[in-house]
């Protein structure tokens, strides 16, 4: 048994490296996922430069911007929506600002889910760019119409609450649409 498993260890030894055979993905157009990270980046930042009310808010907005593009994948992208949602309803942005804000995080946050489970170096369908890109300016149409009904109410009076409220129930549910949208899509 012994000469046996010697002659089939030369035997092996003596044989050419085997490699798997080479493979190759045709792909249709497609983006670099750090590309797409990158443009989360840069509308997280956008975002933050328009809400901040001071240097150091905005400093600090910038780097917390900075996990759009790192950890896109576990929810911190989020938090950074939060923020920015936050710093506008206490600061005062003009219909402009706020217009550009809601486009800014609406973008980042889908960005931030489509590129959430790549690698740096892998790269995205522009068809999954399109499929996401349909329900995002449909979502973007109903938020900017929603936000500049916001904008357009008067300030103050019970009315006023109730409408805040269910302004923002149906912003929650037509977010909780798109989450659900995009999942299907991944």
């Amino acid at each position: 048994m012994g000469r046996v498993s010697n002659w089939a260890r030369r035997a092996e030894a003596s044989l050419p490296e085997q490699r798997p055979p080479a493979m190759r993905l045709h792909l249709g157009p497609a983006v670099a996922a750090w590309v797409l990270r990158i443009v989360a980046l840069l509308l997280a930042v956008s975002a933050s430069v328009l809400v901040a009310s001071s240097v150091v808010t905005m400093v600090l907005m910038i780097l917390f911007s900075l996990t759009v593009a790192f950890w896109p994948g576990y929810g911190l992208p989020v938090g950074v929506a939060a923020f920015l949602g936050w710093g506008l309803m206490v600061g005062e942005p003009t219909v402009a600002e706020s217009t550009v804000v809601v486009f800014c995080v609406h973008g980042f946050l889908v960005l931030s889910r489509v590129v959430g489970g790549v690698s740096w170096d892998a790269v995205v369908e522009l068809r999954v760019l399109a499929r996401v890109g349909w329900p995002f300016l449909v979502l973007q149409v109903i938020a900017q119409t929603f936000m500049h009904l916001a904008l357009a109410l008067p300030r103050g009076g019970d009315s006023v609450v109730w409408i805040a409220v269910v302004v923002l129930a149906v912003l929650v549910g037509l977010t909780a649409v798109l989450v659900h949208a995009l999942r299907s899509l991944t």
